[in-house]
């Protein structure tokens, strides 16, 4: 079976060439981000099975530490409403600020109720937040961008790093439009990528920083 792969550098771009036909299949995200678009665009997608786990950490360039950040800096996060709230309850495990109890995986810059640094929160698209790192204190980087950025996530300020609690977040999902979630060659593509030699290829070649989810 052959496959054309097509890159996109915009967050935005795979659902809309999703629902327009020009794709049949993509593989980018997590469930909570589909959700969000499929709601705010109107898009009829559907989420199928799932592909790899992408933990992600605060990084920085300059500091060691979070409690070395300096009052007034800036920190950044994504600037979709499902990866934001997952940056700022990272920001706050860290020990930069404190959310609202309530907040959970809905949680916006307006739900933040403590931050004893003045911290500047910076919104950036995702895939520039290791580009950022240069202009910021610190930056939320999933480990995909992590890893082509050359960033180790042990080294991060803050990690997610339990992944039995944090796989129903941050688990990336097969989407296709909702006429072709059951289309036999998106099946078998989709077969042929959850299997051993590619489960086993990712973990000899990204070290645990990506996890096969199945």
């Amino acid at each position: 079976m052959k496959a054309e792969i097509i890159e996109f550098s915009d967050w935005n771009q795979p659902n809309a060439a999703l629902q327009a036909g020009d794709i049949d299949l993509n593989n980018f995200q997590h469930r909570f981000y589909l959700a969000n678009q499929s709601k705010a665009r109107g898009y009829k997608l559907s989420a199928l099975d799932e592909s790899i786990l992408v933990p992600a950490g605060v990084f920085s360039k300059k500091y060691t530490k979070a409690s070395d950040i300096p009052d007034g800096a800036k920190i950044a996060i994504p600037n979709d409403p499902t990866n934001a709230a997952r940056a700022l309850l990272l920001f706050q495990t860290a020990g930069l600020l404190k959310l609202k109890t309530d907040a959970g995986l809905s949680a916006s810059i307006l739900d933040v109720t403590e931050n004893p640094k003045k911290l500047q929160i910076v919104e950036i698209d995702a895939a520039q937040l290791p580009r950022s790192l240069d202009d910021v204190a610190a930056a939320f980087v999933s480990s995909n961008y992590a890893y082509l950025a050359g960033l180790d996530l042990n080294k991060a300020l803050a990690a997610e790093t339990s992944v039995v609690e944090a796989k129903p977040y941050y688990t990336l999902v097969f989407a296709a439009r909702d006429d072709r979630k059951d289309d036999p060659q998106i099946k078998k593509f989709i077969s042929i990528y959850r299997s051993q030699p590619v489960k086993d290829f990712i973990r000899t070649k990204f070290n645990g920083s990506i996890l096969a989810a199945w």
